[in-house]
């Protein structure tokens, strides 16, 4: 990496202590959401899903698939979503 950035040794070297202090764990393979407040208390995965949906509409003023729309929750689920974690 120092011959990426010749003349950063400095920088590298702060880089590394940085790094040598750093202990993060993340457990992969769910989606993580914080505690968010929803109206009406719903499902914060459900709220997502609606506003990126209306944010999709507005911003290439297209609907989403029929796939998502209308359907229930529990079919949004299904698949990659399926496995949510919320924190």
């Amino acid at each position: 990496m120092a011959a990426d950035f010749p003349g950063y040794d400095h920088a590298l070297r702060r880089t590394v202590e940085v790094a040598e202090r750093c202990n993060v764990t993340m457990e992969l393979g769910g989606i993580l959401l914080p505690k968010f407040p929803t109206p009406d208390e719903r499902d914060s995965f459900d709220y997502l899903v609606e506003l990126t949906e209306k944010g999709l509409q507005k911003r290439y003023d297209k609907r989403p698939t029929s796939s998502t729309t209308g359907s229930s929750s529990s079919s949004r689920r299904s698949g990659r979503w399926a496995s949510r974690t919320t924190s």
